[in-house]
């Protein structure tokens, strides 16, 4: 049946008069197969910005695992500017926006490299644990395509 639907009853140029169910077929009895199937409502695009953070230290960069709530549970991603991780840094460069879509979502980031300066990084209400990576080593943890996406600007 689920072939029928993929070669025979198609959205656009539906071929009823191939079809071995039109005389069942009450959209074609009733001459309104063009209405059929019915297009499902798109949630509107979501822009979201971010910034993210590369801190490096002697060739090392700083990730950050996620916490288990909300998206990205249990994931890794270079920090999110703005949140407090209790390390000194100090800005060095701002490369160009990233564009990366997720479903509905449209995520514009602005990576900034910036040197490590001192203290150790805090788990906060976002991050559980930091680790400090080669960028070849990104591979080996678990992160979404947008970590690799920034990290290939850095390798």
């Amino acid at each position: 049946m689920m072939e029928l639907g993929a070669t025979v009853c198609l959205p656009s140029a539906p071929k009823c008069l191939s079809c071995p169910l039109r005389c069942e077929c009450l959209a074609f009895e009733e001459k309104t197969m063009e209405d059929y199937p019915t297009p499902q409502k798109k949630k509107p695009t979501e822009k979201v910005s971010v910034t993210t953070a590369l801190i490096h230290k002697n060739g090392f960069y700083l990730l950050a695992k996620r916490n288990g709530k909300k998206h990205l549970q249990s994931m890794w991603e270079f920090p999110r500017f703005g949140l407090e991780i209790g390390v000194g840094i100090k800005q060095q460069k701002v490369f160009p926006i990233i564009h990366h879509s997720i479903m509905n979502q449209r995520f514009y980031v602005t990576p900034i490299l910036y040197c490590y300066q001192k203290g150790e990084p805090k788990k906060n209400d976002i991050y559980v644990d930091y680790q400090w990576i080669k960028p070849g080593e990104l591979k080996n943890f678990p992160t979404s395509s947008l970590n690799h996406k920034i990290c290939s600007i850095i390798s």
